[in-house]
Protein backbone atom coordinates (compact mmCIF):
# COMPACT_ATOMS: atom_id res chain seq x y z
CA UNK A 1 0.00 0.00 0.00
CA UNK A 2 1.27 3.41 -0.95
CA UNK A 3 1.92 5.74 1.93
CA UNK A 4 -0.16 8.86 1.25
CA UNK A 5 0.81 10.72 4.38
CA UNK A 6 2.56 14.01 3.84
CA UNK A 7 6.24 14.10 4.71
CA UNK A 8 6.96 15.77 8.00
CA UNK A 9 9.16 18.87 8.15
CA UNK A 10 12.68 18.56 9.47
CA UNK A 11 12.69 17.91 13.22
CA UNK A 12 13.51 20.99 15.25
CA UNK A 13 16.34 19.18 16.98
CA UNK A 14 18.14 18.87 13.64
CA UNK A 15 17.84 22.63 13.18
CA UNK A 16 19.69 23.19 16.43
CA UNK A 17 16.91 25.28 18.00
CA UNK A 18 14.18 24.67 20.55
CA UNK A 19 10.43 25.04 20.11
CA UNK A 20 10.55 28.34 21.96
CA UNK A 21 13.31 29.61 19.70
CA UNK A 22 11.27 28.60 16.65
CA UNK A 23 8.36 30.72 17.81
CA UNK A 24 10.72 33.63 18.36
CA UNK A 25 12.18 33.32 14.89
CA UNK A 26 8.71 33.31 13.34
CA UNK A 27 7.92 36.48 15.28
CA UNK A 28 11.25 37.79 14.06
CA UNK A 29 10.18 37.15 10.45
CA UNK A 30 6.89 38.99 10.95
CA UNK A 31 8.53 41.98 12.57
CA UNK A 32 10.95 42.11 9.65
CA UNK A 33 7.96 42.87 7.46
CA UNK A 34 7.10 45.69 9.84
CA UNK A 35 10.62 47.09 9.57
CA UNK A 36 10.36 46.82 5.79
CA UNK A 37 7.21 48.95 5.90
CA UNK A 38 9.13 51.45 8.04
CA UNK A 39 11.78 51.78 5.33
CA UNK A 40 9.15 52.32 2.64
CA UNK A 41 7.42 54.88 4.84
CA UNK A 42 10.69 56.74 5.31
CA UNK A 43 11.29 56.76 1.57
CA UNK A 44 7.81 58.15 0.87
CA UNK A 45 8.29 60.71 3.61
CA UNK A 46 11.54 61.93 2.07
CA UNK A 47 9.94 62.19 -1.36
CA UNK A 48 6.86 64.07 -0.19
CA UNK A 49 8.84 66.60 1.84
CA UNK A 50 11.81 66.95 -0.48
CA UNK A 51 12.76 70.61 -0.99
CA UNK A 52 14.87 70.93 -4.16
CA UNK A 53 14.82 74.74 -4.24
CA UNK A 54 16.14 75.58 -0.80
CA UNK A 55 17.88 78.99 -1.13
CA UNK A 56 20.83 78.13 1.14
CA UNK A 57 21.63 74.52 0.38
CA UNK A 58 20.47 74.10 -3.19
CA UNK A 59 18.18 71.23 -2.35
CA UNK A 60 17.73 69.20 0.75
CA UNK A 61 15.40 66.70 2.32
CA UNK A 62 13.44 67.99 5.28
CA UNK A 63 14.28 65.18 7.65
CA UNK A 64 18.00 65.96 7.46
CA UNK A 65 17.65 69.71 6.92
CA UNK A 66 17.81 70.60 10.67
CA UNK A 67 21.28 69.05 10.75
CA UNK A 68 22.42 71.55 8.15
CA UNK A 69 20.85 74.46 10.03
CA UNK A 70 22.73 73.38 13.17
CA UNK A 71 26.02 73.08 11.26
CA UNK A 72 26.14 69.33 11.78
CA UNK A 73 26.34 68.47 8.10
CA UNK A 74 28.88 70.34 6.00
CA UNK A 75 28.38 68.31 2.82
CA UNK A 76 26.22 69.67 0.02
CA UNK A 77 22.87 68.16 -0.95
CA UNK A 78 22.03 67.54 -4.58
CA UNK A 79 19.19 66.15 -6.68
CA UNK A 80 19.61 62.72 -8.21
CA UNK A 81 19.98 62.99 -11.97
CA UNK A 82 22.41 60.23 -12.92
CA UNK A 83 20.05 57.75 -14.53
CA UNK A 84 22.65 56.52 -16.98
CA UNK A 85 24.99 55.67 -14.11
CA UNK A 86 22.14 53.93 -12.30
CA UNK A 87 21.55 51.68 -15.31
CA UNK A 88 25.10 50.38 -14.96
CA UNK A 89 25.48 50.38 -11.19
CA UNK A 90 22.27 48.53 -10.24
CA UNK A 91 22.93 45.42 -12.42
CA UNK A 92 26.47 45.40 -11.05
CA UNK A 93 25.17 45.47 -7.48
CA UNK A 94 22.73 42.63 -8.19
CA UNK A 95 25.53 40.60 -9.78
CA UNK A 96 27.74 41.14 -6.73
CA UNK A 97 24.96 40.12 -4.33
CA UNK A 98 24.21 36.99 -6.36
CA UNK A 99 27.90 36.09 -6.58
CA UNK A 100 28.25 36.41 -2.81
CA UNK A 101 25.13 34.29 -2.29
CA UNK A 102 26.39 31.60 -4.66
CA UNK A 103 29.68 31.39 -2.76
CA UNK A 104 27.77 31.30 0.53
CA UNK A 105 25.74 28.22 -0.37
CA UNK A 106 28.64 26.51 -2.17
CA UNK A 107 30.15 24.28 0.50
CA UNK A 108 33.20 23.50 -1.63
CA UNK A 109 34.55 27.00 -0.91
CA UNK A 110 36.29 27.16 2.45
CA UNK A 111 35.09 29.64 5.02
CA UNK A 112 38.35 31.60 4.91
CA UNK A 113 38.19 31.96 1.13
CA UNK A 114 34.56 33.03 1.39
CA UNK A 115 35.36 35.73 3.98
CA UNK A 116 38.16 37.11 1.83
CA UNK A 117 35.88 37.12 -1.22
CA UNK A 118 33.10 38.80 0.76
CA UNK A 119 35.57 41.49 1.87
CA UNK A 120 36.51 42.27 -1.74
CA UNK A 121 32.87 42.29 -2.87
CA UNK A 122 31.86 44.53 0.02
CA UNK A 123 34.50 47.08 -0.95
CA UNK A 124 33.24 47.00 -4.54
CA UNK A 125 29.70 47.69 -3.29
CA UNK A 126 30.91 50.75 -1.41
CA UNK A 127 32.71 52.06 -4.49
CA UNK A 128 29.66 51.56 -6.70
CA UNK A 129 27.43 53.47 -4.32
CA UNK A 130 29.72 56.48 -4.56
CA UNK A 131 28.46 56.92 -8.12
CA UNK A 132 24.84 56.92 -6.93
CA UNK A 133 25.17 59.25 -3.99
CA UNK A 134 27.27 61.93 -5.68
CA UNK A 135 28.16 63.14 -9.19
CA UNK A 136 31.85 63.17 -8.25
CA UNK A 137 32.13 59.40 -7.97
CA UNK A 138 35.46 58.25 -6.56
CA UNK A 139 36.60 61.84 -6.07
CA UNK A 140 33.97 62.11 -3.37
CA UNK A 141 36.21 60.10 -1.02
CA UNK A 142 38.30 63.23 -0.53
CA UNK A 143 35.18 65.25 0.29
CA UNK A 144 34.15 62.69 2.90
CA UNK A 145 37.61 62.82 4.42
CA UNK A 146 37.34 66.59 4.72
CA UNK A 147 33.92 66.43 6.34
CA UNK A 148 34.01 68.11 9.73
CA UNK A 149 31.76 65.39 11.15
CA UNK A 150 33.43 62.16 10.15
CA UNK A 151 36.62 62.76 8.23
CA UNK A 152 38.69 64.47 10.99
CA UNK A 153 41.29 65.08 8.28
CA UNK A 154 40.81 68.84 8.60
CA UNK A 155 40.91 68.54 12.38
CA UNK A 156 44.26 66.77 12.06
CA UNK A 157 45.51 69.59 9.85
CA UNK A 158 44.50 72.15 12.45
CA UNK A 159 46.30 70.20 15.18
CA UNK A 160 49.47 69.85 13.11
CA UNK A 161 49.36 73.56 12.29
CA UNK A 162 49.33 74.38 16.01
CA UNK A 163 52.15 71.95 16.66
CA UNK A 164 54.19 73.47 13.82
CA UNK A 165 53.59 76.95 15.25
CA UNK A 166 55.26 75.73 18.46
CA UNK A 167 58.23 74.28 16.61
CA UNK A 168 57.02 70.66 16.73
CA UNK A 169 57.15 68.79 13.42
CA UNK A 170 56.64 65.14 14.41
CA UNK A 171 53.11 64.43 15.63
CA UNK A 172 54.28 61.17 17.20
CA UNK A 173 57.15 62.70 19.17
CA UNK A 174 57.14 62.98 22.96
CA UNK A 175 57.07 66.79 22.75
CA UNK A 176 54.00 66.56 20.53
CA UNK A 177 52.24 64.25 22.99
CA UNK A 178 53.03 66.60 25.87
CA UNK A 179 51.66 69.62 24.04
CA UNK A 180 48.59 67.82 22.69
CA UNK A 181 47.59 66.23 26.00
CA UNK A 182 49.02 68.71 28.49
CA UNK A 183 48.29 72.04 26.79
CA UNK A 184 45.66 71.76 24.07
CA UNK A 185 43.32 69.34 25.87
CA UNK A 186 44.03 70.71 29.32
CA UNK A 187 42.76 74.12 28.20
CA UNK A 188 39.71 73.40 26.09
CA UNK A 189 38.16 76.75 25.27
CA UNK A 190 36.46 77.90 22.08
CA UNK A 191 38.97 78.35 19.29
CA UNK A 192 41.83 76.37 20.84
CA UNK A 193 40.88 73.06 19.29
CA UNK A 194 39.24 71.93 16.06
CA UNK A 195 35.50 71.38 16.09
CA UNK A 196 35.93 67.63 16.60
CA UNK A 197 38.01 68.26 19.72
CA UNK A 198 34.80 68.91 21.61
CA UNK A 199 33.68 65.29 21.36
CA UNK A 200 36.80 63.35 20.41
CA UNK A 201 39.68 62.45 22.75
CA UNK A 202 43.26 63.47 21.93
CA UNK A 203 44.00 59.91 20.85
CA UNK A 204 41.76 60.55 17.84
CA UNK A 205 44.36 62.77 16.23
CA UNK A 206 47.21 60.38 16.98
CA UNK A 207 45.39 57.45 15.37
CA UNK A 208 44.22 59.60 12.45
CA UNK A 209 47.84 60.62 11.86
CA UNK A 210 48.80 56.93 11.72
CA UNK A 211 46.01 56.24 9.22
CA UNK A 212 47.09 59.27 7.21
CA UNK A 213 50.70 58.09 7.14
CA UNK A 214 49.62 54.58 6.13
CA UNK A 215 47.55 55.99 3.28
CA UNK A 216 50.43 58.08 1.96
CA UNK A 217 52.75 55.07 2.12
CA UNK A 218 50.36 52.61 0.44
CA UNK A 219 48.86 54.94 -2.18
CA UNK A 220 51.51 57.50 -3.16
CA UNK A 221 49.77 58.01 -6.52
CA UNK A 222 46.66 59.43 -4.80
CA UNK A 223 46.17 62.78 -3.11
CA UNK A 224 46.85 62.59 0.63
CA UNK A 225 43.22 63.14 1.65
CA UNK A 226 41.96 60.52 -0.83
CA UNK A 227 44.61 58.03 0.31
CA UNK A 228 43.57 58.55 3.92
CA UNK A 229 39.92 57.94 2.99
CA UNK A 230 40.74 54.75 1.10
CA UNK A 231 42.64 53.35 4.09
CA UNK A 232 39.69 54.16 6.37
CA UNK A 233 37.38 52.38 3.93
CA UNK A 234 39.61 49.31 3.80
CA UNK A 235 39.63 49.14 7.60
CA UNK A 236 35.87 49.63 7.85
CA UNK A 237 35.19 46.92 5.30
CA UNK A 238 36.96 44.37 7.51
CA UNK A 239 33.79 44.48 9.62
CA UNK A 240 32.30 41.91 7.24
CA UNK A 241 35.05 39.44 8.24
CA UNK A 242 34.47 40.14 11.94
CA UNK A 243 30.74 39.68 11.43
CA UNK A 244 31.30 36.31 9.79
CA UNK A 245 33.53 35.12 12.63
CA UNK A 246 31.06 36.27 15.30
CA UNK A 247 28.06 34.74 13.51
CA UNK A 248 29.90 31.44 13.14
CA UNK A 249 30.52 31.31 16.90
CA UNK A 250 26.88 32.19 17.59
CA UNK A 251 25.15 29.91 15.08
CA UNK A 252 26.95 28.02 12.33
CA UNK A 253 29.17 28.51 9.32
CA UNK A 254 26.13 28.51 6.99
CA UNK A 255 24.43 31.26 8.96
CA UNK A 256 27.68 33.22 9.06
CA UNK A 257 27.95 33.11 5.27
CA UNK A 258 24.36 34.27 4.77
CA UNK A 259 24.88 37.07 7.29
CA UNK A 260 27.81 38.35 5.25
CA UNK A 261 25.67 38.33 2.10
CA UNK A 262 23.01 40.35 3.87
CA UNK A 263 25.61 42.83 5.09
CA UNK A 264 26.55 43.63 1.48
CA UNK A 265 23.03 44.96 0.93
CA UNK A 266 22.51 47.09 4.03
CA UNK A 267 22.27 50.90 3.78
CA UNK A 268 24.83 51.65 6.48
CA UNK A 269 27.48 49.66 4.62
CA UNK A 270 26.71 51.10 1.22
CA UNK A 271 26.35 54.73 2.31
CA UNK A 272 28.65 55.05 5.30
CA UNK A 273 31.61 52.76 5.18
CA UNK A 274 33.93 54.67 2.88
CA UNK A 275 35.71 57.50 4.70
CA UNK A 276 33.86 57.54 8.04
CA UNK A 277 36.44 57.37 10.82
CA UNK A 278 33.81 56.44 13.43
CA UNK A 279 33.47 53.13 11.62
CA UNK A 280 37.06 52.28 12.52
CA UNK A 281 36.19 52.61 16.20
CA UNK A 282 33.28 50.23 15.74
CA UNK A 283 35.56 47.73 14.00
CA UNK A 284 37.73 47.74 17.12
CA UNK A 285 34.60 47.22 19.24
CA UNK A 286 33.75 44.26 17.01
CA UNK A 287 37.22 42.82 17.52
CA UNK A 288 36.77 43.29 21.27
CA UNK A 289 33.44 41.46 21.13
CA UNK A 290 35.07 38.61 19.22
CA UNK A 291 37.75 38.30 21.92
CA UNK A 292 35.07 38.36 24.63
CA UNK A 293 33.10 35.63 22.86
CA UNK A 294 36.15 33.37 22.78
CA UNK A 295 36.84 34.24 26.41
CA UNK A 296 33.39 32.97 27.44
CA UNK A 297 34.35 29.54 26.12
CA UNK A 298 37.98 29.65 27.25
CA UNK A 299 37.11 30.35 30.89
CA UNK A 300 35.40 26.97 31.14
CA UNK A 301 37.83 25.12 28.85
CA UNK A 302 40.86 23.11 29.84
CA UNK A 303 43.36 25.62 28.45
CA UNK A 304 45.32 27.38 31.16
CA UNK A 305 46.14 30.67 29.42
CA UNK A 306 43.70 31.16 26.54
CA UNK A 307 41.27 33.24 28.59
CA UNK A 308 44.11 35.55 29.61
CA UNK A 309 45.14 36.03 25.98
CA UNK A 310 41.56 36.86 24.99
CA UNK A 311 41.26 39.23 27.93
CA UNK A 312 44.38 41.13 26.90
CA UNK A 313 43.20 41.26 23.29
CA UNK A 314 39.78 42.58 24.27
CA UNK A 315 41.40 45.24 26.46
CA UNK A 316 43.61 46.49 23.62
CA UNK A 317 40.75 46.56 21.08
CA UNK A 318 38.29 48.37 23.35
CA UNK A 319 40.94 50.86 24.51
CA UNK A 320 41.70 51.75 20.90
CA UNK A 321 37.98 52.11 20.16
CA UNK A 322 37.59 54.53 23.06
CA UNK A 323 40.18 56.86 21.49
CA UNK A 324 38.01 57.82 18.52
CA UNK A 325 35.13 59.45 20.35
CA UNK A 326 33.95 59.79 23.94
CA UNK A 327 30.59 58.41 22.85
CA UNK A 328 32.08 54.97 22.28
CA UNK A 329 32.31 54.61 26.03
CA UNK A 330 28.63 53.62 25.89
CA UNK A 331 28.93 50.50 23.69
CA UNK A 332 32.12 49.52 25.53
CA UNK A 333 30.27 49.66 28.85
CA UNK A 334 27.41 47.71 27.29
CA UNK A 335 29.50 44.82 26.01
CA UNK A 336 31.47 44.57 29.27
CA UNK A 337 28.34 44.72 31.44
CA UNK A 338 26.69 42.07 29.31
CA UNK A 339 29.81 39.91 29.56
CA UNK A 340 29.80 40.01 33.35
CA UNK A 341 26.12 39.09 33.52
CA UNK A 342 26.37 36.41 30.84
CA UNK A 343 29.28 34.76 32.64
CA UNK A 344 27.67 35.02 36.07
CA UNK A 345 26.74 31.34 36.10
CA UNK A 346 30.41 30.29 35.88
CA UNK A 347 30.63 30.05 39.66
CA UNK A 348 33.34 27.38 39.67
CA UNK A 349 35.84 29.44 37.64
CA UNK A 350 36.36 32.46 39.86
CA UNK A 351 40.15 32.27 39.62
CA UNK A 352 40.03 32.35 35.83
CA UNK A 353 37.53 35.21 35.90
CA UNK A 354 39.90 37.22 38.07
CA UNK A 355 42.80 36.42 35.71
CA UNK A 356 40.68 37.43 32.73
CA UNK A 357 39.69 40.73 34.37
CA UNK A 358 43.31 41.47 35.26
CA UNK A 359 44.52 40.98 31.69
CA UNK A 360 41.56 42.95 30.34
CA UNK A 361 42.60 45.96 32.43
CA UNK A 362 46.23 45.97 31.29
CA UNK A 363 45.67 48.08 28.15
CA UNK A 364 43.38 50.77 29.66
CA UNK A 365 45.61 51.03 32.74
CA UNK A 366 48.69 51.56 30.58
CA UNK A 367 46.86 54.19 28.56
CA UNK A 368 45.70 56.08 31.66
CA UNK A 369 49.28 56.09 32.99
CA UNK A 370 50.60 57.32 29.65
CA UNK A 371 47.96 60.04 29.50
CA UNK A 372 48.71 61.14 33.07
CA UNK A 373 52.45 61.30 32.53
CA UNK A 374 52.51 63.12 29.18
CA UNK A 375 49.92 65.66 30.38
CA UNK A 376 51.68 66.16 33.74
CA UNK A 377 48.50 65.14 35.52
CA UNK A 378 46.33 67.72 33.71
CA UNK A 379 44.20 65.30 31.68
CA UNK A 380 42.31 62.18 32.75
CA UNK A 381 40.15 60.39 30.17
CA UNK A 382 37.17 59.72 32.44
CA UNK A 383 37.05 63.26 33.84
CA UNK A 384 37.44 64.74 30.36
CA UNK A 385 34.65 62.52 29.02
CA UNK A 386 32.26 63.64 31.76
CA UNK A 387 33.18 67.27 31.12
CA UNK A 388 32.56 66.89 27.40
CA UNK A 389 29.25 65.10 28.07
CA UNK A 390 28.00 68.07 30.08
CA UNK A 391 29.05 70.46 27.33
CA UNK A 392 27.32 68.39 24.66
CA UNK A 393 24.17 68.10 26.79
CA UNK A 394 24.05 71.88 27.09
CA UNK A 395 24.39 72.23 23.34
CA UNK A 396 21.57 69.77 22.67
CA UNK A 397 18.91 71.53 24.74
CA UNK A 398 17.23 72.63 21.52
CA UNK A 399 16.43 68.97 20.77
CA UNK A 400 13.63 67.91 23.11
CA UNK A 401 14.21 64.67 24.98
CA UNK A 402 13.00 61.96 24.39
CA UNK A 403 11.81 62.94 20.91
CA UNK A 404 15.40 63.10 19.68
CA UNK A 405 15.97 59.55 20.95
CA UNK A 406 12.91 58.28 19.09
CA UNK A 407 14.19 59.95 15.94
CA UNK A 408 17.52 58.24 16.53
CA UNK A 409 15.87 54.82 16.58
CA UNK A 410 13.87 55.58 13.42
CA UNK A 411 16.94 56.66 11.46
CA UNK A 412 18.95 53.73 12.78
CA UNK A 413 16.25 51.28 11.72
CA UNK A 414 16.53 52.57 8.18
CA UNK A 415 20.32 52.67 8.03
CA UNK A 416 20.63 49.28 9.72
CA UNK A 417 18.27 47.56 7.33
CA UNK A 418 15.08 45.66 7.98
CA UNK A 419 16.80 43.48 10.54
CA UNK A 420 17.30 46.19 13.21
CA UNK A 421 13.85 46.42 14.80
CA UNK A 422 13.39 42.64 15.00
CA UNK A 423 16.82 42.36 16.60
CA UNK A 424 15.94 45.06 19.13
CA UNK A 425 12.71 43.25 20.00
CA UNK A 426 14.50 39.94 20.37
CA UNK A 427 17.24 41.50 22.48
CA UNK A 428 14.59 43.07 24.72
CA UNK A 429 13.17 39.61 25.41
CA UNK A 430 16.64 38.27 26.11
CA UNK A 431 17.36 41.19 28.44
CA UNK A 432 14.27 40.44 30.49
CA UNK A 433 15.17 36.74 30.56
CA UNK A 434 18.74 37.43 31.72
CA UNK A 435 17.48 39.88 34.35
CA UNK A 436 15.10 37.29 35.76
CA UNK A 437 17.90 34.75 35.72
CA UNK A 438 19.95 36.95 38.06
CA UNK A 439 17.32 36.54 40.77
CA UNK A 440 17.32 32.75 40.57
CA UNK A 441 19.27 30.71 43.10
CA UNK A 442 21.13 29.05 41.58
CA UNK A 443 20.92 30.86 38.20
CA UNK A 444 20.30 28.86 35.05
CA UNK A 445 23.52 27.74 33.37
CA UNK A 446 24.19 28.23 29.67
CA UNK A 447 26.73 26.46 27.53
CA UNK A 448 28.47 26.99 24.19
CA UNK A 449 26.60 28.86 21.50
CA UNK A 450 23.62 29.46 23.76
CA UNK A 451 25.75 31.55 26.12
CA UNK A 452 27.27 33.48 23.21
CA UNK A 453 23.84 34.25 21.74
CA UNK A 454 22.56 35.43 25.10
CA UNK A 455 25.65 37.59 25.50
CA UNK A 456 25.18 39.36 22.15
CA UNK A 457 21.46 39.80 22.73
CA UNK A 458 22.03 41.26 26.16
CA UNK A 459 24.73 43.58 24.80
CA UNK A 460 22.24 45.08 22.36
CA UNK A 461 19.67 45.32 25.17
CA UNK A 462 22.09 47.36 27.31
CA UNK A 463 23.02 49.55 24.34
CA UNK A 464 19.35 50.36 23.71
CA UNK A 465 18.90 51.33 27.35
CA UNK A 466 21.96 53.61 27.18
CA UNK A 467 20.64 55.21 24.01
CA UNK A 468 17.17 55.81 25.41
CA UNK A 469 18.20 57.27 28.75
CA UNK A 470 21.41 59.10 27.81
CA UNK A 471 20.51 62.68 26.86
CA UNK A 472 23.95 63.48 25.43
CA UNK A 473 23.49 61.11 22.50
CA UNK A 474 23.38 63.10 19.30
CA UNK A 475 20.64 63.00 16.71
CA UNK A 476 23.01 61.81 14.00
CA UNK A 477 22.90 58.59 12.05
CA UNK A 478 26.56 57.71 12.13
CA UNK A 479 27.12 58.65 15.78
CA UNK A 480 24.57 56.14 17.06
CA UNK A 481 24.16 53.46 14.43
CA UNK A 482 27.84 52.60 14.34
CA UNK A 483 27.57 51.55 17.98
CA UNK A 484 25.23 48.79 16.98
CA UNK A 485 26.12 47.45 13.60
CA UNK A 486 28.23 44.40 14.48
CA UNK A 487 26.29 43.19 17.57
CA UNK A 488 22.96 43.68 15.80
CA UNK A 489 23.92 42.26 12.43
CA UNK A 490 25.34 39.20 14.14
CA UNK A 491 21.76 38.49 15.23
CA UNK A 492 20.65 38.07 11.62
CA UNK A 493 21.05 34.36 12.15
CA UNK A 494 17.71 34.36 13.94
CA UNK A 495 16.15 35.84 10.82
CA UNK A 496 17.63 33.15 8.60
CA UNK A 497 16.55 30.43 11.01
CA UNK A 498 13.05 31.90 10.90
CA UNK A 499 12.99 31.95 7.10
CA UNK A 500 14.29 28.37 6.97
CA UNK A 501 11.74 27.03 9.45
CA UNK A 502 8.89 28.99 7.88
CA UNK A 503 9.48 27.71 4.35
CA UNK A 504 10.36 24.18 5.46
CA UNK A 505 6.92 23.98 7.00
CA UNK A 506 5.28 25.42 3.89
CA UNK A 507 7.22 23.11 1.54
CA UNK A 508 8.33 20.11 3.60
CA UNK A 509 9.14 17.99 0.54
CA UNK A 510 11.65 20.45 -0.94
CA UNK A 511 14.96 20.40 0.85
CA UNK A 512 17.07 23.50 0.67
CA UNK A 513 14.15 25.63 -0.53
CA UNK A 514 14.85 28.11 2.28
CA UNK A 515 17.90 29.44 0.43
CA UNK A 516 15.87 31.12 -2.32
CA UNK A 517 13.77 33.27 0.06
CA UNK A 518 17.00 34.42 1.74
CA UNK A 519 18.36 35.56 -1.63
CA UNK A 520 15.12 37.38 -2.43
CA UNK A 521 15.16 39.00 1.00
CA UNK A 522 18.70 40.29 0.42
CA UNK A 523 17.78 41.63 -3.03
CA UNK A 524 14.77 43.47 -1.60
CA UNK A 525 17.04 45.05 1.00
CA UNK A 526 19.44 46.04 -1.77
CA UNK A 527 16.58 47.70 -3.67
CA UNK A 528 15.66 49.68 -0.54
CA UNK A 529 19.29 50.73 -0.14
CA UNK A 530 19.47 52.02 -3.73
CA UNK A 531 16.21 53.94 -3.24
CA UNK A 532 17.55 55.53 -0.04
CA UNK A 533 20.78 56.48 -1.80
CA UNK A 534 18.79 58.21 -4.54
CA UNK A 535 16.49 60.12 -2.19
CA UNK A 536 18.71 61.00 0.74
CA UNK A 537 21.93 61.54 -1.22
CA UNK A 538 24.73 62.26 1.22
CA UNK A 539 24.78 61.90 5.02
CA UNK A 540 28.22 63.29 5.53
Amino acid sequence: MTDTTKPRPMPLAQLGITEVRTKLTLIFLLTSVGAFVTCLGYYLFSQIFYNPLHPLYGGGEVFLLPRSHLAQNDMAFSLFSQWGVLAVVVPSLVAIAYAAFSMAVNRRISFRVFLLSAYILCFLVELLFLFITTPEGLAHIADQTHSINNGIYLGLQQVTDQLTAHGIKDVLSLDSMRYLYGEMYAKIVPGTLPFVGATHPPGTFVLTYLVYGLGVALFPFLSHDTACGVVVALINTSAIIILGLIAKEMFSERIARLSCVMMLCLPSVALHFMAVLDGVASVFIGIGILFLIHALNAITASSKRAHMFYGAGAGVALTLAAQFTFGHAFPILAVLTAFLISSGDIVSQRKRMVQFAATLLIAPTCYFLFEYLVSAGKVFYVALALERAQAVAAGLESRPYPISQVANLIVMSVMGGVVLFPSAILSLGSGLTMTRNLTRKPPARFTGKERIRNYLLFSVFVMVLLLLFQKTVRLEVERTWHWFFLPVWALMGYLFYGIHVFFRRLFPAKKGFGNLPVLLFCLVQLAITVALAMSIQDYY
